[in-house]
């Protein structure tokens, strides 16, 4: 049953991206895809084409150079519907890669690359800004570009604006097809699969103002539905609870903050020393816009709130989840 209830979901996902399995083209094209100008090899039923080196990671938006695989059905050219897989914190690219349609019979069952691919779908599977090839270990960030490289904590003006960005790059390219593009992630990316989701063809500009999502040529794009497995909608109450919220009423505007909760410590201490271990916080003091150590440690401090913890919680609140955000979301498949 346990199986039955898995497909159940998986399928349903599938549906509400609003593309029958039977949309793409399959017919052979004359010139092979090339996403991000990375070449294809026929494995597991599908094509896979990885970021082989350090040297062909694909810049984003702001330049920081971020390790991403494409995996594309057995044969046509495309545009294909596409999902992005979002790792975990602590993760990486590899998360939900496999060599078949099974994963690993569980976490992964037909939650894959190789799943979804074999069912039509361009599969994108990045690691984020600060994890893994993208500027989290030490040999990424020594082959350049990532001086401003770090982790800014599933941040809309940025994590959530790379995979906009990938996706856009893979439109013009015509392998993502720009009317069916999808999202799905378990926790840390379950979360940006949310942010993804009420931005919907939106985009959030650093300076926090929104602007239309396009393209780097200019289509204007979309997310029609996303999957999230596990994830948090308001990080606030995540992490620092104030027992307010009723899982029965609508949670008003910035009830997470007021009053303030109560720190998860074990839970905050054990996220952070991960993030300090497997990925890039930036250094303290270094940037004011993710300044994780500094955050850790006001709220580490417990009580009393000072006026450092209610700007701390405004940041969150405001630019780190997707509860709060305007506007009406795209479909969502939550788990």
């Amino acid at each position: 049953m346990r199986v039955s209830r898995h497909r159940l979901i998986l399928c349903s996902m599938l549906v509400v991206v609003g593309v029958a399995l039977a949309a793409p083209s399959l017919a052979s094209a004359e010139g092979e895809p090339a996403p991000f100008g990375h070449a294809c090899k026929a494995q597991d039923g599908v094509r896979f084409c990885p970021t082989e080196s350090l040297s062909q990671r694909v810049p984003t938006f702001d330049g920081v150079p971020l390790d991403v695989d494409v995996t594309l059905p057995p044969t046509g050219s495309g545009p294909f519907p596409t999902i992005v897989m979002l790792h975990g914190w602590g993760g990486n690219k590899t998360a939900f890669e496999s060599s078949s349609s099974a994963g690993d019979g569980n976490e992964t069952y037909d939650y894959n690359n190789v799943y979804y691919a074999q069912q039509g779908y361009a599969v994108v599977n990045y690691s984020a800004r600060g994890w893994g090839n993208s500027c989290g270990t030490v040999e990424s960030r020594e082959a350049g570009g990532c001086s401003e490289g770090w982790i800014r904590l599933a941040d809309q003006r940025y994590e959530v604006r790379d995979t906009q960005y990938l996706l856009g790059l893979l439109a013009d390219e015509h392998i993502a097809k720009a009317g069916a593009l999808g999202a799905t992630g378990i926790s840390y990316g379950g979360g940006q699969s949310i942010e993804l989701a009420y931005l919907k063809n939106r985009i959030r500009l650093p300076n926090g103002e929104f602007a239309p999502w396009t393209s780097p040529s200019g289509k204007p794009l979309a997310i029609k539905a996303t999957y999230p497995r596990w994830p948090w909608s308001d990080l606030v109450d995540a992490l620092t609870p104030n027992g307010r919220f009723l899982d029965t009423e609508i949670a008003p505007f910035a009830q997470s903050y007021q009053p303030f909760g109560v720190e998860i410590q074990s839970y905050v201490s054990g996220l952070y020393a991960l993030g300090n271990t497997s990925g890039y916080i930036a250094p303290e003091g270094m940037d004011p816009e993710a300044d994780l150590s500094k955050w850790f440690a006001a709220t580490n401090a417990g009580e009393p709130a000072t006026p450092e913890d209610e700007a701390i919680a405004k940041q969150l609140y405001t630019y780190h989840q997707g509860y709060g955000l305007s506007g009406t979301p795209a479909p969502m498949l939550l788990e």
